[in-house]
């Protein structure tokens, strides 16, 4: 990372800022995924200035699958063959994990891996893409002889989009964990239902409880507080609290009946 990078306002100026916070709400919204890293290696070259850039995205052995290119017509991309694999100057980019800006590539040992179809270039600067210490990809721009070499106020800028490009795949990769662990539980959901039995708990909800079952007469409409009392015609026999006790219930003929312990009040 550059030293004391200053932030992104300080280094786009005014008249770029209400571009930056347009990418800044397109990657923290839930865009598509495509659309959000076009848009990042668009912006990179417009506040760079170079004339190409192209921001790859590895898999999980690390190697390139996915291109997003900006500033080449499709028949110089064609021209290529095979697009870039990692060696040579990538190569060097993502086992460094640090930028790399160089003002003349040409004839350099690491720029003779470019595919031989590759537009020409002279000027060249390079971020990885890293979160979390993983490597996610890499974003690169280029120029073609002619033009200013690249500054290191350029390199703060990429610096700053590819930390934006690193936000955008970290939340593509919980998106896709997320809606893989809804799939697996959905599926696990549904092998139980095919396994389980029959479940007897609502009819057995809708019955009397097992120890009554049996019993011509009905369960007691007592509750365990209630209390009984003698006639007003006999004032010398004291008040009675009954309670019931379902843990001393006798058999009955039919099943069990509950007894009642009756105590002095």
């Amino acid at each position: 990372m550059s030293p004391r990078r200053r932030p992104i306002a300080e280094l786009v100026g005014g008249d770029e800022l209400p571009r930056v916070l347009a990418l800044l709400e397109l990657v923290t919204s839930e865009s598509d995924l495509d659309e959000a890293l076009n848009a990042i290696i668009e912006t990179a070259c417009d506040l760079t200035g170079a004339a190409y850039g192209v921001l790859a995205v590895l898999d999980a052995e690390g190697r390139m699958r996915d291109f997003h290119i900006h500033g080449l017509q499709d028949a110089e991309v064609d021209a290529m063959g095979e697009l870039p694999e990692g060696r040579g100057l990538l190569g060097r980019l993502l086992s460094s994990c640090r930028p790399l800006r160089l003002d003349q590539v040409s004839g350099r040992p690491d720029a003779e891996e470019l595919p031989p179809g590759h537009p020409e270039i002279d000027r060249f600067l390079g971020v990885p893409i890293q979160h979390a210490g993983r490597s996610l990809g890499t974003v690169f721009l280029g120029d073609r002889p002619g033009h200013p070499p690249f500054t290191s106020t350029d390199e703060q800028v990429l610096e700053w989009l590819a930390e934006r490009a690193a936000q955008v795949l970290a939340l593509a990769e919980a998106r896709a964990r997320a809606e893989r662990r809804e799939e697996w539980l959905r599926v696990f959901q549904r092998s139980v239902e095919l396994l389980e039995p029959p479940s007897t708990a609502a009819s057995r909800s809708r019955t009397s409880p097992s120890w009554w079952a049996g019993c011509s007469r009905p369960a007691p409409s007592w509750s365990p507080t209630s209390s009984t009392t003698t006639s007003s015609s006999s004032p010398r026999t004291p008040r009675r609290s009954c309670r019931a006790s379902w843990a001393t219930s006798r058999p009955c003929a039919s099943g069990w009946r509950p007894a009642r312990r009756c105590t002095p009040r």
